[in-house]
């Protein structure tokens, strides 16, 4: 299988890296834009409802309930609601709430980079929130182009002009 793997050795100082909320934000933060997929090999702790083993006692129910079935026919109505309702408290299969933790790779960077888009999908907000995190301005750009250009070489371009000339 192709790709990178990034090992890191860390002081003492620095184990808050070695938390999982840690690296996916400095994922998110600076890789957003980027084409290619950054995976990382996460848990995730989800509760669910496990059947508790009784199956000696269920099979054996199984087949009283056949016998008691061809009875109901017989009865009146009433009765025979009455059965049911309590076949289906019976049935009913006692449970326990287990947490379970699954290990897997959890895709961080989902959002494609915004210049491969096409123009028309991708909302002002968008726009701006790409400008003030490459520039780092805290208003808003004076006006931007989205284009691709065909010809020999095709390509996509996305070009922001800044509303104030940013001092020295």
């Amino acid at each position: 299988k192709r790709g990178t793997t990034i090992s890191l050795v860390l002081k003492e100082e620095a184990y808050d890296f070695l938390e999982q909320d840690t690296i996916r934000e400095l994922i998110k933060k600076y890789s957003q834009f980027i084409n290619f997929n950054i995976y990382l090999w996460g848990s995730k702790t989800e509760t669910v409802e496990e059947p508790i083993d009784d199956d000696d006692e269920d099979e054996s129910a199984g087949k009283e309930d056949a016998g008691e079935d061809e009875t109901v026919k017989e009865e009146d109505e009433e009765g025979a609601v009455e059965d049911e309702k309590e076949d289906a408290e019976e049935k009913k299969p006692k449970t326990k709430k287990v947490d379970k933790t699954t290990w897997d790779w959890e895709l961080c960077n989902q959002s494609k980079p915004i210049w491969t888009r096409k123009p028309a999908e991708i909302e002002e907000e968008e726009y701006d929130e790409f400008y003030k995190s490459i520039t780092k301005d805290k208003t808003g750009p004076l006006t931007k182009i989205h284009f691709v250009a065909e010809g020999e070489v095709t390509f996509k371009s996305l070009l922001f002009v800044p509303g104030a000339q940013q001092s020295e």
